[in-house]
């Protein structure tokens, strides 16, 4: 590709990459101990129960064993909620787990949670954003306990509260492909008894003594782990065949990749136009912190309420060509979406007019090309922008005016924050200010 292509801004936004995208497969950390490492998820927006109104399900589950607790909750569960289920399930079976890894829900990065987990000497290892494979193994359980429990539950769909204890202990009881063994086998160094062992004579068991135990699961358990390993290394090899790795550095400027920002929220993407074409890349946003080589801090416009740490495989280096193409014009910055709505700064007025009786205001965008400038009446201004911030913008008009006796001056940089957004009645862009 020629260099003036590569670091042409809107080329860098909208054409398809064939590049293999960034980020190596790190699997977690063999843990040493039982329920030494334990993740956490829900499985929300099911059908309310009949009898509890539960419409959602916490599952935890151990990294080693692959042993899992279920139990009933809701959507709009809170952190303190969350944290009360911790307790039940886990912590009074098991005692604390070292490290805690979840998604990067909000009710998991609230203060509550990480204040707890300090308190009880956990750590809570959150995935980067909308990156599942960071805690793939409850996604994995999860959608295991979806076809199970989607072949018990009723016509209604508003029973599966009843059937969790037992697709957990169906869950728990077969030999798992990874470890090489069931999960209660691991747990308690036994199988259990169900009503088809029961009605199978089983051999005499042998007198065996406590020390011969402990060697027999201190055996048992490395196993397990030798397996483990041995899983996690087939699966980042298949994976890093189509996988690049590269490094960046705190002050790099980076593009979001659009299947990133598909993935948020409808409040948070504009209400107009197609997705067709919309930019396959935001930005550019600038690195803060390098976590690792795929967890990524970028500094995000806060109005996204988005955990800014994001998996390398959403992102693409920015080629910067300013030095090499002075006369290119800067790209626009990309608007701020805030309850669907596109939302820029404003730079300066302009100019005034009267239009059939309305006082209108040519408003300049802060980065945008002057093409882009466009009259915006008084009283939409006044509307959408707060008194202190149209004040001040309009004192620097009036000031330029007079210093220029009444000639229109040009734009100037007041470094004014705003915002507009998207007209459909005719395109307009429309200032507002927060």
């Amino acid at each position: 590709m020629h260099n003036c292509t590569r670091t042409c801004p809107t080329c860098q936004k909208a054409k398809t990459s064939t590049s293999e995208p960034i980020g190596l497969l790190h699997p977690l950390p063999t843990p040493e101990e039982k329920w030494e490492q334990v993740t956490l998820n829900l499985i929300t927006q099911l059908p309310p129960t009949q009898e509890t109104n539960y419409d959602a399900i916490i599952v935890f589950v151990d990294q080693l064993t692959k042993r899992i607790h279920v139990a009933p909750t809701g959507t709009t569960v809170t952190a303190k909620g969350l944290a009360r289920l911790f307790f039940d399930n886990v912590l009074r079976h098991h005692g604390l787990p070292k490290i805690l890894v979840s998604d990067s829900d909000l009710r998991f990065t609230s203060l509550f949670w990480k204040t707890l987990t300090r308190l009880l000497g956990t750590i809570l290892a959150m995935s980067t954003a909308n990156h599942a494979a960071t805690d793939g193994q409850t996604k994995r359980a999860n959608r295991t306990l979806e076809d199970m429990l989607r072949a018990f539950v009723g016509p209604h769909h508003d029973d599966c509260d009843q059937f969790l204890t037992c697709v957990e202990f169906a869950y728990n009881e077969p030999q798992q492909a990874s470890t090489g063994y069931s999960p209660f086998y691991l747990e308690y160094g036994q199988h259990p008894r169900t009503p088809l062992s029961l009605a199978v004579p089983r051999s005499a068991p042998t007198n065996e003594s406590a020390e011969e135990f402990a060697a027999r699961m201190r055996t048992i358990i490395d196993q397990a782990k030798e397996h483990l390993k041995a899983a996690q290394d087939r699966q980042a090899k298949y994976a890093n065949k189509g996988r690049r790795a590269y490094t960046f550095k705190p002050g790099d400027k980076v593009l979001l990749s659009s299947k990133f920002v598909s993935n948020l929220p409808p409040t948070l993407l504009p209400t107009t136009g197609s997705r067709k074409f919309t930019a396959r890349r935001w930005g550019p946003f600038k690195v803060e912190e390098v976590i690792n080589d795929i967890a990524i801090r970028l500094k995000l416009p806060t109005t996204w309420r988005l955990h800014p740490v994001i998996h390398a495989s959403y992102l693409t280096p920015w080629q910067d060509g300013s030095r090499n193409y002075p006369e290119r014009e800067p790209p626009p910055p990309d608007p701020e979406i805030i309850d669907g709505e596109e939302h820029y700064h404003v730079e300066a007025f302009l100019a005034k007019r009267k239009n059939r009786g309305t006082i209108e205001y040519l408003v300049k965008w802060t980065g945008c090309p002057e093409e882009e400038n466009e009259f915006i009446s008084e009283t939409q201004l006044r509307e959408d922008m707060s008194p202190d911030a149209f004040q001040k913008v309009l004192d620097a008009f009036l000031a330029k005016q007079n210093r220029s006796g009444g000639r229109v001056p040009a734009a100037a940089a007041l470094g004014q924050r705003r915002s507009c957004r998207q007209r459909p009645q005719h395109n307009a862009r429309q200032a507002c200010c927060h």
